[in-house]
C-alpha cells in the first residue's frame, strides 16, 4: 500500500493489527515458557557488584581523567537515565532540596517534548559506600576542573558521552 501510495482498508489495518497483537502474546508466552529465547536488545546492564568495582577503581585512581569518568558513571547510575542525558546535564538543572541534589532533564526518551521535566530526579550522599557516593564525585570532579559559575554544561565540551564510552579503567 505504501509503495502505490495507497490508503489501508480500515478493515485491513484492523485485521492486522489483532494478528500482531496475537503474534506478540505466542511470543511472549513461549518465550516465558522456555521454548524459545527472549530476544534481547540494546546493551546490557552491568551488576551493582561491577559497577562498584569500576566506581571504586577510578575514585581510587590518580588519573585527572578519571575524576571525569567517575562523576559521569555514578551520575548515570544514580540518576538512572542514559549516557547521552548526563552528558545534556546544565548546571541551571541542579539544584539542593532538602538532603538530596535535584536534577531536571529538559527531555529524555520517554519524554520527548519535557513534558515531565519539572519532576526532578534526586539524588542522595551514600556516606557509607563513597565510591558510590554522587555528590562526593561531583564535589571531586570540581576540585580538579574549573568551576566557572558561567559556563552551561556540567560537563563541558564536545561529545561527552563518546569521552566517557572510551575510558579505560588502569
Amino acid at each position: 500500500y505504501r509503495t502505490y501510495e495507497q490508503a489501508m482498508p480500515a478493515v485491513v489495518t484492523s485485521a492486522l493489527t489483532d494478528f500482531f497483537k496475537g503474534l506478540k502474546r505466542m511470543a511472549a508466552r513461549e518465550a516465558g515458557r522456555g521454548a524459545i529465547p527472549r530476544s534481547s536488545t540494546g546493551k546490557a546492564p552491568i551488576n551493582f557488584a561491577t559497577y562498584q568495582y569500576l566506581a571504586r577503581q577510578l575514585l581510587c585512581s590518580s588519573r585527572h581523567e578519571d575524576r571525569f569518568s567517575h562523576a559521569y558513571l555514578v551520575l548515570s547510575w544514580n540518576l538512572m537515565c542514559r549516557t547521552s542525558n548526563t552528558c545534556g546535564i546544565l548546571l541551571s538543572h541542579i539544584d539542593w532540596v532538602d538532603d538530596s541534589l535535584a536534577i531536571n532533564f529538559a527531555h529524555t526518551k520517554g519524554d520527548q517534548f519535557g513534558d515531565t521535566s519539572r519532576y526532578a530526579r534526586h539524588v542522595y550522599a551514600n556516606p557509607l559506600l563513597p565510591e558510590i557516593c554522587p555528590v562526593l564525585a561531583l564535589a571531586l570532579y570540581f576540585m580538579v576542573n574549573q568551576f566557572d559559575p558561567l559556563r552551561q554544561k556540567l560537563f563541558n565540551g564536545a561529545d561527552q558521552d563518546q569521552r566517557y564510552s572510551n575510558f579505560h579503567v588502569k
